[in-house]
Order: C-alpha cells, then sequence, then structure tokens
C-alpha cells in the first residue's frame, strides 16, 4: 500500500509498468477531473472510474479485495477516511470471490484508518484489503484501476 499526495506521484513510476500510465495521470486528473463513469486509458488493462457519492460511516463500510487489478484512489474533493488490513489476516469472507468483478468483501475490521485530504492517493495492491468512501459528507474521487498483468493480443 502506498499513500502520498499527487505532487510525490512520480516518485513511484516503476513499481509495476501499467501503474506508471495511472500515476502520470493523477495531476492533470486532478485539475481537470473525468465525467462520472468509466474512462478508458488503456482498455481493461488500465481504466478509471470518476464517483461522486455520499460517504459511510466506518461501520457501514466494509473491506474489499482485488486479485487481478490494483486500485489507485485520488481523493478531489471533500474528506474521506479508508480503512486497511492486509488480506491476508482477513478471515471473515462477506462474499465470494467475484472473477469477473475481480471482488471479494470481507467482514473483519481495518486494522488502520488512512485519513485523506484532496490532492492525496492510496495504492492498493492485491495484498491490501480496503474500505474506501468513509466520510461523514460527499466524497468526489478517481479509482484508476490497473491490470497486474497486461491482457494478451492487444
Amino acid at each position: 500500500m502506498i499513500i502520498d499526495t499527487v505532487e510525490n506521484a512520480r516518485l513511484y513510476c516503476g513499481t509495476h509498468p501499467l501503474l506508471d500510465a495511472a500515476l502520470e495521470m493523477l495531476d492533470e486528473c486532478s485539475s481537470e477531473p473525468l465525467s462520472e463513469g468509466r474512462t478508458d486509458i488503456s482498455g481493461d488493462d488500465v481504466y478509471v472510474i470518476a464517483s461522486n457519492a455520499r460517504g459511510k460511516t466506518p461501520q457501514e463500510a466494509k473491506l474489499e479485495a482485488h486479485r487481478r487489478y490494483i486500485d489507485v484512489h485520488l481523493l478531489l474533493d471533500g474528506n474521506e477516511t479508508i480503512g486497511w488490513k492486509p488480506a491476508g489476516e482477513c478471515t471473515l469472507a462477506a462474499t465470494t470471490y467475484d472473477q469477473v468483478k475481480d471482488f471479494m468483501l470481507y467482514g473483519d475490521r481495518p486494522s488502520v484508518w488512512l485519513p485523506m485530504k484532496p490532492g492525496s492517493f492510496a495504492v492498493f495492491f492485491p495484498a491490501d484489503a480496503h474500505a474506501p468512501m468513509v466520510s461523514e459528507g460527499a466524497v468526489r474521487k478517481l479509482v484508476f484501476k490497473i491490470a497486474i498483468a497486461p491482457a494478451t493480443g492487444g
């Protein structure tokens, strides 16, 4: 897991080949946000989802984990707290793994709460279970989805 500010995003380039494209776009996207919904950057290998939604309470938030994608959460407006726990320490499956949506929920509680401010970002790898969108107000954010392994043939 990585948490930092947009100004430092380029420090993490080279961590993963497809992650670089998202990191290089953070500054651009924070000043010129995208329309809500999905925008493809490189097909299913790298895309971004823009959202503007009401936050959840810590009790409502569920830890989620992915197997095929790295998540990069960029907070644009509002205040958000994201819960975190190593996925390997999660023992209370709330759902089975959905292979199509690359998504699984856990009933475990986060071991750490990460406060986010506009202009900050967090990178969650498959080993990182995370509970996003904890806020007393509305949260406007981007979530970049980066494939662990690029699609073949394209």
